[in-house]
């Protein structure tokens, strides 16, 4: 797969993982995926994380663990993951 989003060398550094362009939804929106290990080192914990941001299960073989959203603004949603984690290490 190489279709990795842009996202600036600051929180890429920070995020560790890289989004993923994959194909649009029925609506035409773009859409990314992320492996779960950009949320937690739990995928249990992962997925609530997940879920509470908007991501949802990906559940194609090409890419195991991983989290699909919706965006026209990766990057945001980039910050958001890196909030989330450390709410949850804070926790």
């Amino acid at each position: 797969m190489n279709n990795a989003a842009h996202l600036t060398h600051r929180i890429q550094e920070q995020l560790g993982h890289e989004f993923y362009r994959i194909n649009n939804d029925g609506n035409g929106n773009p859409r990314y995926v992320i492996h779960f290990l950009a949320f937690a080192n739990d995928y249990d914990e992962a997925r609530k994380i997940a879920n509470r941001l908007g991501f949802r299960v990906y559940k194609a073989r090409h890419f195991g663990g991983g989290f699909v959203c919706q965006s026209f603004n990766i990057e945001l949603d980039a910050e958001r993951i890196l909030a989330a984690r450390l709410v949850e290490v804070a926790a």
